[in-house]
């Protein structure tokens, strides 16, 4: 990571943190910088983003450097009595050997989610965002207390001002291993101070298999809301599939679930026809996949599976569906999603229409479906190399560009006293919100990519069709063109390949609208 890059998210960070420093001349942050064996110590007192980025420049590879979470009064000392306010609850969890994957299970479990997450070295720093600046010391103690007591964290860490290691510093104490931000999600609601403290986990009620046990289908918060309040005109049908899918699972017979699509219906602002609404519905009960509920009716999440509570988006519904609805329907959907596909900057600098798959290469979308499978592995340039047969300067060159696109995420570790650190790369999951045909890319076409059996225009082709598949939109050539980027004598060269590797087989069918075909995927 270049020293650039660093300043601008130690700016980030410290906004983060202090969102109200250089508001006002009187705010203060404290800085900490020491050195035990060459007994060196110092404070500082500062009043801008850019001192306090100075001051890590200055003394980062001489010292260790800390940084209380609070702001204080300039013309006092640092004491509790003197503190202005607090943004931020920090939980130490002073644990070498803990995962990234162990510190998100915690947060599934304790139902509280972790705004920032930092690797301080040696164990975990887990930033909680307040909703608002905070001064009532005994209240910002009492739920430092309680998420230490959910999380395992430090108890000698409670006190308010505690200072805690800057991120992208060494840690001279554990064999100059650096702190780094593992993750962060900024834009997720803050916590108020006092649901912190009064919070408490709701034991699920599921079994081993993780099957949802509810007694009334209204208990679920989704569904609740969605019948009560209905749904602006560009997502009734949506909305209905949800509902509809809930019913299903729940067990409720789909005249019942009619009903609730009907009441639904009647509080949209703008009602379908009542032949639309049994004719959603009749899809999702004609077909055999279930979709899990997420929510209670206290907005708690019921599955330990992979939670999608906080982002769950009726996309995400329709993304699990596998059925074929109405060609109509079809079009609908494709109309809308792809008037909302993104802009890209191509090679020649020109804007252009398309997905984030358009712009892959064939060695990028290798990179992401191995780290994407293997999401609790720790992947180094050289390990990519062995297990993507590319060559090194591919490898490096594809790092460099999926992490500009925010695709994946690095960090530096120390494996050994001995060596440097060694860069390791992981998968950022929150990239398949803004870039979701990502989520389409698999494990199984990894593996004949790397055999040479296809090419990645057949690959790009195989996922762009998984995509829309999911999406239940339509496949015309377009829409395979505009998602993978492929041109279209490519694209039948492309199926052509992939119907004789047994990838894919194609059916064409007969409609009211002309023929089209329809792609059933193997993998």
């Amino acid at each position: 990571m270049k020293g650039k890059d660093i300043q601008e998210k130690l700016i980030t960070y410290f906004k983060f943190i202090f969102p109200k420093l250089e508001t006002d001349e009187k705010y203060r942050a404290y800085m900490l910088v020491e050195n035990s064996k060459t007994n060196f110590t110092r404070t500082f007192k500062l009043n801008t983003y850019h001192e306090l980025v100075e001051v890590v420049n200055k003394y980062n590879s001489k010292a260790n450097i800390y940084i209380s979470t609070c702001l204080y009064d300039n013309t006092k000392d640092k004491t509790k009595e003197n503190i202005l306010s607090k943004s931020v609850i920090v939980v130490d969890v002073d644990n070498a050997d803990f995962d990234i994957s162990e510190i998100y299970k915690l947060a599934k479990i304790n139902q509280v989610f972790i705004h920032l997450v930092v690797r301080s070295g040696r164990g975990w720093h887990l930033y909680f965002k307040l909703d608002k600046e905070y001064s009532n010391v005994k209240q910002l103690e009492k739920a430092s207390k309680h998420l230490c007591e959910l999380f395992g964290g430090d108890k000698n860490s409670l006190d308010v001002g505690h200072v805690y290691r800057v991120p992208f510093t060494k840690n001279l104490k554990y064999d100059n291993t650096w702190s780094s931000i593992v993750n962060t999600i900024n834009k997720t609601f803050p916590h108020t101070l006092d649901k912190l403290i009064n919070h408490v986990p709701i034991k699920s009620s599921l079994s081993g298999n993780t099957e949802l046990q509810v007694d009334n289908v209204e208990q679920l918060s989704c569904f609740k809301n969605l019948v009560k309040y209905g749904i602006s005109k560009g997502f009734r049908n949506k909305a209905m599939i949800a509902i509809s899918n809930t019913c299903k699972y729940i067990g409720l017979s789909e005249v019942e679930a009619l009903q609730y699509a009907y009441e639904f219906n009647s509080n949209c602002e703008v009602p379908q026809r009542k032949t639309e609404v049994v004719k959603v519905v009749k899809s999702i009960y004609n077909n055999s996949s279930l979709i899990k509920p997420c929510k209670d009716n206290l907005n708690k999440k019921l599955c330990n599976s992979h939670c999608m509570g906080r982002l769950i988006t009726v996309d995400d519904v329709l993304n699990k569906i596998d059925e074929n609805i109405d060609n109509d329907i079809q079009v609908a959907f494709s109309n809308k999603l792809i008037g909302n596909i993104k802009t890209y900057i191509n090679k020649d600098g020109k804007k252009e229409k398309g997905t984030m798959l358009s712009v892959l290469s064939g060695a990028e979308i290798l990179i992401i479906s191995e780290l994407k499978t293997f999401r609790n592995e720790i992947y180094s340039v050289d390990d990519l190399i062995d297990t993507t047969n590319l060559s090194k300067p591919t490898i490096i060159k594809s790092l460099k560009r999926l992490e500009e696109f925010n695709i994946i995420n690095s960090t530096k570790q120390h494996f050994n006293r001995s060596s440097k650190p060694t860069t390791i790369y992981f998968y950022n999951d929150e990239c398949e919100q803004k870039y979701k045909e990502i989520h389409s890319i698999g494990r199984g076409l990894f593996i004949i990519r790397r055999n040479k059996l296809i090419t990645d225009n057949d690959m790009k082709v195989y996922i762009a069709l998984k995509y829309l598949i999911n999406k239940r939109m339509s496949t015309t050539q377009n829409d395979i063109e505009l998602i993978s980027g492929v041109t279209r004598n490519n694209i039948n060269r492309s199926i052509k390949n992939l119907i004789e590797q047994d990838l894919l087989r194609k059916k064409q069918v007969q409609s009211t609208n002309g023929t089209f075909n329809i792609y059933t995927l193997k993998l």
